[in-house]
């Protein structure tokens, strides 16, 4: 059961965390949704209130009106009336630049103008509303004209009053339907979710008095504006149900609209699909840890044998073999492990025979280092005896031979510096021209910091017989062999290089394959160069390869690169470039 919990827990709390990200988002969307419908419809609004504006101001800057209005003489009523008739005709067609304007009051003081339905009214009739107040109204139904009107719905009316030359001549009263200044408040949500308020000053213009909710959202908007916000979004625990609330002021009014995003609904759904998701989860895992337990039930009994198997070749029963039935992972693991025993086997007995042979090796081993001290204590006794008998030549090739032997015998030193590999080679050259009746020069370009590299034991020596066998002893005559040593592109190269007959393409060729390692060939100078790569691939790897460089009539160059330790990077200086 742990175990199933254990990997059931991170896929629900993904999913806990993708359903919390998930209500992250859908909010976003909502208030992203709620603050583009606010800003339409305050744009909306906006272009209603300017449209009022501009129809006021080019009624009260007709000064043909206002003259009128001021100086009509009611002793002669005809041309009053047919001056009345004309500006009638002009303000009645206002409806046509602005379909949703209900439409134009004007109020005159002259009681010399006769009132005209539906534009003109003597000014008694604005009575209730005077003084003049708030020249904002709205849910206004229209008291003073009511005798001339059908229409008794509620009003968005903006009252002005008029003036010319400072004098008063009336008021201005343009209307438009409640359902044509904020259609919003009367489009009815499908789902009943999302809800929206216009507030103005201190009321709701939702109709019907202000209720305690738009009175909290009122309070919680004002101190936002009071702050100097004229936009935001709300969100607040009232009466025990969250809501979401975006509200956006009406620029340049007192206008506010606010819309309720439904965030309780949407808080509930989204409970319900978390609590659903978890119940699914925990379903989920029982389900699971009943399949596991089954699974593992009906696995184990044959899971068992292999590990009795197991404990019995800790033991030391190195032989043990399991059963092998089914065709299922458990029977691939007793396949294994069968095959496994057999090779563990196997591998013991070859480590026995290869000890053995270690065994046998390093006593052979003994006894010939054994002969070798005894050779080289038989060498010093000789060189004793020719010392009495002042015989120099003899001494100083017993010498010679005697430090051979014994660099050859510290069998235990793998790597040894450059300084005493270059002696060896020299004692080697000594015994050269002891033997012969011609001279050959060893010239050692090594810089001194050079000296101190370490290098594979033997490394030199062969190169430098095979320069002696092979280009110089065939032609008998004074000779010179020379060693140098140059740092490039980050290795050390040690150079032997001899001036003799070189060597054909063909020759060339044959000890290039014999490098790559593609064959075996046979000569003496061959399996010298092959030891010396072998055992460069055994110290520093696979890429450390030696560079033979050599043409006919002029000689051979053999480069070998060693590594370099740190007491080389550190004293090598500008004179090892």
């Amino acid at each position: 059961m742990v175990y199933t919990l254990i990997a059931a827990l991170p896929f629900g709390i993904l999913i806990m965390v993708t359903a919390e990200q998930f209500y992250a988002e859908q909010e976003y969307k909502l208030i992203d949704d709620a603050e583009q419908s606010l800003a339409d419809n305050a744009g909306y609004v906006y272009g209603c209130i300017e449209s009022m504006y501009k129809i006021e101001s080019s009624i009260v800057g007709n000064t043909d009106l206002a003259h009128f209005f001021l100086f009509a003489d009611k002793t002669d009523p005809l041309p009053v009336i047919l001056q009345l008739r004309l500006f009638t005709n002009e303000l009645e067609r206002l409806p046509l630049i602005m379909p949703q304007l209900y439409g134009v009051r004007l109020f005159i003081t002259n009681s010399g103008i006769p009132e005209r339905w539906p534009i003109f009214f003597h000014e008694r009739r604005l009575a209730p509303l005077l003084p003049l107040t708030q020249t904002w109204r709205y849910n206004y139904r229209i008291e003073s004209t009511h005798t001339f009107e059908i229409d008794r719905s509620a009003m968005a009316a903006y009252t002005q009053e008029l003036r010319f030359n400072r004098r008063q001549v009336g008021y201005i009263q343009i209307l438009m339907r409640m359902r044509d200044f904020f259609p919003f408040l009367y489009k009815n949500d499908a789902s009943g979710d999302v809800q929206d308020f216009v507030f103005y000053r201190n009321e709701s213009l939702a109709g019907g008095a202000i209720t305690e909710f738009e009175q909290i959202i009122r309070a919680y908007i004002s101190q936002e504006m009071d702050s100097g916000k004229s936009a935001g979004v709300l969100r607040i625990q009232e009466m025990g149900k969250p809501y979401l609330l975006v509200w956006r002021q009406v620029p340049h009014s007192e206008l506010v609209l606010v819309r309720d995003c439904g965030a309780a609904r949407f808080r509930k759904s989204f409970i319900f699909f978390r609590t659903a998701t978890a119940a699914g989860v925990i379903g989920s895992i029982l389900v699971l840890f009943l399949i596991i337990r089954f699974v593992t039930q009906k696995m184990m009994h044959r899971l068992y044998a292999v590990i009795e198997g197991m404990k019995r070749v800790r033991e030391g029963t190195l032989g043990t073999q399991l059963p092998v039935d089914g065709n299922d992972e458990i029977t691939d693991m007793a396949l294994t492990f069968n095959s496994m025993t057999v090779r563990l086997i196997e591998l013991i007995e070859k480590i026995k025979s290869e000890q053995q042979l270690v065994t046998d090796t390093e006593i052979k081993a003994m006894q010939n280092q054994i002969n070798a001290h005894f050779l080289y204590n038989v060498l010093e006794t000789i060189k004793m005896q020719a010392e009495v008998a002042d015989q120099q030549d003899i001494v100083q090739s017993i010498t010679l031979l005697g430090k051979i032997m014994h660099y050859c015998l510290r069998r235990n030193d793998r790597l040894v510096p450059l300084s005493e590999e270059l002696e060896y080679v020299r004692s080697y050259i000594a015994l050269l021209n002891i033997r012969n009746d011609y001279v050959i020069r060893l010239n050692i370009g090594v810089g001194e910091p050079y000296l101190s590299c370490r290098i594979p034991k033997m490394l030199i020596q062969p190169l430098v017989e095979n320069a002696f066998w092979y280009a110089i002893e065939p032609f008998g005559i004074d000779a010179e062999i020379g060693i140098t040593a140059q740092y490039q592109d980050g290795l050390v190269w040690l150079e032997v290089q001899d001036y003799g007959r070189g060597m054909d393409q063909k020759t060339l060729e044959k000890i290039h394959t014999l490098l790559s390692g593609e064959e075996e060939l046979g000569n003496k100078n061959s399996i010298g160069i092959q030891n010396i790569q072998q055992r460069l691939t055994a110290f520093y790897g696979d890429s450390w390869k030696l560079q033979i460089i050599s043409s006919e009539g002029i000689g051979t160059r053999v480069r070998v690169p060693i590594a370099q330790d740190r007491s080389f990077e550190k004293n090598r200086g500008d004179g090892c470039r």
